[in-house]
């Protein structure tokens, strides 16, 4: 969805995520895919996460000057999100084309577990003026038009471990499959 008359399909970026709950660590890679000639700047995403989390630091990246803040809400008329990260100061932030990788200390609530589900996902939405798991407000448009994304489907990709399991658990099965036949 588009906060304005900005076409949806001009504003297309997308954020791989993984959490490592052993370093309390959240790494989110953010890539700006939106095209010539209406190429946008990537400007601030906005996501929510689970009230597992309690709270978020930023490790320095990239030479990025970020901030990281509790947005005060409504973004693009989209409701509040948990928190936002700055991708630039000003209108600055990531080009068309290219993308930033970005890596987060995590706090967990007292006697909380966190897991993946906690950040970007439907899980991670709390409270009544939340719309989505993320939006992203895009800049330097053609006629330095701005606008914001909400974002569309998620999909949880799985770590390379879970991936390794479930090849090996498949290659069982044939190979039981292969000594029955």
């Amino acid at each position: 969805e588009s906060s304005d008359s900005t076409p949806v399909e001009y504003l297309d970026a997308r954020v791989i995520f993984s959490y490592d709950d052993g370093a309390g660590l959240l790494s989110l890679q953010v890539f700006n895919d939106t095209t010539v000639p209406n190429a946008y700047t990537a400007s601030i995403l906005s996501f929510n996460v689970s009230d597992d989390v309690a709270s978020l630091s930023i490790q320095d990246n990239a030479g990025y000057a970020l901030s990281l803040s509790e947005p005060a809400g409504g973004q693009g008329g989209f409701g509040k999100f948990d928190w936002s990260l700055d991708l630039g100061s000003g209108n600055d932030g990531i080009l068309a084309g290219q993308n930033a990788t970005f890596t987060f200390n995590v706090t967990a609530a007292p006697l909380a577990t966190l897991t993946t589900a906690d950040f970007f996902s439907p899980p991670a939405i709390q409270g009544q003026n939340e719309t989505g798991e993320a939006i992203m407000h895009f800049t330097r448009g053609p006629n330095d038009d701005s606008a914001w994304g909400l974002g569309g489907t998620t999909r949880v990709v799985p770590e390379p471990a879970s991936v390794m399991l479930l090849g090996l658990g498949i290659a069982g099965l044939a190979v039981m499959r292969w000594r029955r036949g």
